[in-house]
């Protein structure tokens, strides 16, 4: 089974590397929050407004990324790219695209009480608040300073990809980009590709559990294919297997250590 990328790769490095850059200057842990990239001192939240065209729903959320992208959603049936959490169903999703200078990329919302939710999207999954439909508008905010934090089954994730990867025999050194369903070795991104495989039925590759790993690399200092981390960091020569375990032990406690974030 082949890996799926929504979009381009190049767009997925240029993305990742703008989110990185922002959220690297002065990011400090939430207070009592295991967040993944960290929080920055001041929120960075957007505020989106859509109005109904033929039965699509489009509008603008401000400026992201240095671009003033357009989303365009629909009521979708249910969440197609992995649960969040077990035993935990939304009330409502939207699904879409957001296209700005670059090619369309696909994002979902998923809701629950109150307006809260979350939004899923191939530069991160990111909390929404306020969340208000009526026959002339759709509004709602999300807040693009920190990633979603792990839950339980991100931490399940870690756990299953730790078991995959348990032996050196088992490692794939040299990471392709392709994970298959008969692989009897597994890159760093494989194995918790496959975790999340059989734990979610479906792959987002920036998920919680994705991008927990990928800032522990960072902090590592890990500078090889900084688009790609996980690519980078399982190829690199100098990568032992004992960093590797250690990579999904750190990554898990950060799960079961919630006031353990970004830089403690």
């Amino acid at each position: 089974m082949k890996r799926v990328y929504k979009i381009p790769i190049v767009l997925s490095i240029l993305l990742f590397a703008a989110i990185g850059f922002a959220q690297s200057a002065a990011v400090r842990p939430a207070k009592g929050q295991a967040l993944i990239a960290g929080v920055v001192d001041q929120a960075d939240i957007h505020n989106c407004t859509l109005t109904p065209v033929d039965k699509i729903w489009r509008g603008s959320c401000g400026h992201i990324l240095n671009s003033d992208p357009i989303l365009s959603l629909t009521r979708a049936e249910g969440i197609t790219t992995g649960i969040w959490r077990k035993g935990v169903e939304p009330t409502m999703v939207w699904s879409g695209v957001i296209k700005g200078a670059t090619a369309p990329s696909f994002i979902e919302i998923e809701l629950y009480d109150k307006g809260t939710g979350i939004l899923r999207g191939e530069f991160g999954w990111y909390s929404v608040s306020d969340f208000s439909v009526s026959a002339k508008s759709l509004q709602f905010k999300f807040d693009m300073s920190h990633t979603l934090p792990p839950s339980d089954l991100d931490g399940e994730i870690l756990k299953r990809a730790a078991a995959i990867l348990s032996s050196e025999a088992v490692w794939n050194r040299k990471d392709g980009g392709d994970c298959e369903a008969t692989a009897t070795s597994w890159s760093i991104g494989c194995a918790l590709y496959q975790a999340t495989l059989e734990l979610t039925g479906v792959v987002h590759d920036r998920r919680p559990a994705f991008d927990l790993v990928r800032q522990v690399i960072r902090e590592r200092g890990s500078t090889r294919n900084p688009g790609n981390p996980l690519k980078g960091y399982n190829n690199d020569p100098a990568t032992k297997f004992s960093e590797v375990q250690s990579l999904f032990t750190e990554s898990l406690a950060r799960v079961n250590n919630p006031t353990k974030g970004v830089g403690q």
